[in-house]
């Protein structure tokens, strides 16, 4: 080596190709390693890839306390609900792939209170509510049995229909709302 370089030896990379891949190829592995371990309800990537990719959904721990957030395939938020002790409290906000709010509903110590409530427990999809009682929707009871509201009356399946515009021969159960949003008939006859 000339006797000029050696001089200059503090001028030679401090980091070999070598060491700079092994360290790149070290934080994929931990940020992989990061995504797939989080629990989902964590961050909007852990969601994604753990709900689309991989299909590996966690469960909420029992008593969990906090917001939850659903993201579509594009990390855009789809809902966000608050929970305490592991039920429903406070508001729940649906939004469409823009970010814009669609639909709100309030839900006090697990019931549906205000506003546009859904919930899958064996019962209706959507309904609104008002102070903590349906004041338009269509339910199904534990038994069954289908209840339309208008209103807040009970009401039958042909007048509910008729107040939505809705022909009967529809699936009324759906028509809370989504009638309104310019789904084609042939969309509500199948």
């Amino acid at each position: 080596m000339p006797a000029i370089l050696t001089q200059f030896r503090f001028l030679r990379p401090a980091f070999s190709l070598r060491f700079v891949t092994l360290s790149l190829m070290l934080l994929s592995a931990l940020l992989i390693l990061t995504v797939l371990f989080l629990p989902w309800w964590t961050n909007r990537f852990s969601y994604v890839i753990q709900n689309y990719l991989i299909w590996y959904p966690w469960d909420l721990p029992r008593h969990y306390t906090g917001v939850i957030r659903h993201y579509n395939t594009n990390f855009t938020l789809s809902l966000e609900k608050s929970l305490v002790n592991g039920e429903r409290d406070g508001m729940e906000l649906d939004f469409d792939d823009h970010g814009k709010v669609i639909n709100s509903g309030e839900f006090r110590q697990g019931k549906p209170w205000n506003g546009f409530c859904h919930f899958r427990e064996g019962k209706a999809w959507i309904a609104e509510y008002k102070d903590g009682r349906i004041y338009n929707g269509a339910m199904t009871d534990d038994s069954r049995v289908s209840h339309y509201y208008v209103d807040g009356a009970d009401v039958d399946k042909a007048t509910y229909c008729k107040h939505y515009g809705m022909p009967e021969t529809a699936n009324c159960a759906w028509g809370l709302g989504f009638w309104k949003i310019g789904l084609p008939d042939s969309w509500w006859n199948r």
